[in-house]
């Protein structure tokens, strides 16, 4: 099936909550309908997961990919809906907040990871009995109250490897991945635990119980591998076969392909080939037919600004089909070898992204300082513009507390004066 790739990233910005247009139904952002802890919670289901990471230069990522789809959104909002055990964190992408519904399906790998754990020799079985003990308890202890190693574990990690990994992660990661413990409260990095029996609805409780009492995993092991493929592409919305997170799993090129035909046989994925794009593209079936209308629609330039490890963003060569837009984090690239900043954040603006700004916002101070605000070559700073990217400085810097911004560096050079050199009062 041929399409403009206007209409693909259309669909990938409407699906991801971050488009406005006409002639397609609920076709606004959602922060004009999220709000709150409730529009957080929203948020992450409809995004499928959100990815936790402990680098901010104004807040971490998970507080900005909310901020950027929920209205008045603040960082208590989703530290609320932990000790409500409302969401737990898990490996998918990398690691990642997911709604607590979830949690019966992960489950079974969470199990194997666990029966992997205890078979291995390496394991320090007494350390993991008293840190579940203590936590039986006592609830809601940090590592350090439990006298424990953080429980660090790969990114890399796959939930759905045919072979878990438990060696080498410390007791308290393997108690997480093995869904012996949850975290049940996050402040910023700092993170506290408790038993998943306490947090659970007690449905889900039962689910994931009766999961523990499977004899043999083969086959709820199968069943998991679909919903989580399932769910990645739910997430991706649009997505090709040279990822090599592709259904969050370890799965070889030949094997994606397999599956991903085996897929659309049934009617459930759709195969499109993108005016210009070498490599073919697969959506849902279900979005296929809302693409007319999206390539016609009218589309307001509405600017948001998305951070590195936003879900747009997941995948860095479809950014370059479709928006023709080239980007890396640069966070661990050295200061002299940056091309744009250390956590430069895309803007987006109507169905295009236009640039990027590198914001920092110091403990303490009052303005947000913006080190680099780059627009994409071709892209004009003309008056309507300069006004959105104000209002849109304005009110990023609100959303996190400062009470003004300064741009230091701007390009093209002609932006700065028009932006104001000094500050803009958030």
């Amino acid at each position: 099936m041929p399409i403009g790739v206007r209409a693909l990233r259309r669909l990938l910005l409407w699906r991801q909550g971050l488009l406005q247009a006409d002639a397609v139904d609920a076709g606004r952002p959602w922060r004009e309908e999220l709000r709150g802890r409730e529009g957080a919670l929203d948020a992450i289901r409809r995004l499928e997961c959100v990815q936790v990471d402990p680098v901010s230069a104004v807040a971490p990522n998970q507080h900005l990919v909310l901020a950027a789809r929920v209205a008045g959104y603040r960082a208590a909002d989703l530290e609320a809906l932990y000790p409500a055990g409302r969401v737990f964190e898990y490996a998918s992408q990398a690691r990642c907040i997911l709604p607590v519904e979830d949690l019966p399906t992960y489950a079974v790998v969470m199990e194997h990871f666990w029966r992997a754990a205890l078979a291995s020799p390496h394991t320090d079985r007494v350390a993991l009995d008293r840190i579940v003990e203590s936590l039986t308890r006592s609830p809601d202890q940090t590592a350090r109250q439990l006298g424990t190693p953080s429980e660090s574990w790969s990114a890399g990690y796959m939930p759905a490897g045919d072979t878990p990994r438990p060696d080498g992660i410390p007791p308290l990661g393997q108690l997480l991945l093995g869904g012996r413990v949850v975290v049940s409260r996050r402040r910023g990095i700092e993170k506290a635990y408790d038993v998943p029996e306490r947090r659970l609805p007690p449905e889900l409780w039962r689910q994931v119980e009766a999961v523990r009492g499977l004899p043999g995993l083969a086959e709820a092991l199968a069943e998991f591998r679909r919903r989580l493929r399932w769910k990645y592409y739910r997430a991706l919305r649009v997505f090709d076969l040279s990822d090599f997170r592709f259904g969050w799993s370890a799965t070889p090129p030949a094997e994606r392909r397999r599956l991903a035909e085996e897929d659309k046989r049934q009617g459930l994925l759709r195969e499109v080939r993108v005016d210009g794009v070498r490599r073919p593209y697969f959506i849902l079936e279900e979005d296929a037919e809302p693409l007319p209308a999206l390539e016609r629609a009218e589309v307001e330039p509405c600017l948001t600004f998305v951070p590195p490890l936003d879900n747009l963003l997941w995948s860095r060569r479809r950014l370059e089909d479709l928006f023709g837009f080239s980007y890396s984090w640069e966070v661990y690239t050295p200061k002299e070898k940056r091309a744009f900043g250390y956590y430069a954040m895309p803007i987006v603006e109507g169905d295009a992204l236009i640039g990027r700004i590198d914001p920092r916002l110091e403990k303490g101070s009052s303005t947000m300082r913006i080190a680099r605000l780059a627009l994409e070559p071709g892209v004009e700073p003309d008056r309507a513009r300069v006004r959105r990217l104000r209002a849109g400085l304005d009110a990023f810097a609100r959303a996190h507390g400062a009470a003004a911004w300064t741009v230091e560096r701007a390009e093209p050079e002609v932006l700065l004066p028009r932006l104001g050199r000094a500050a803009g009062r958030g």
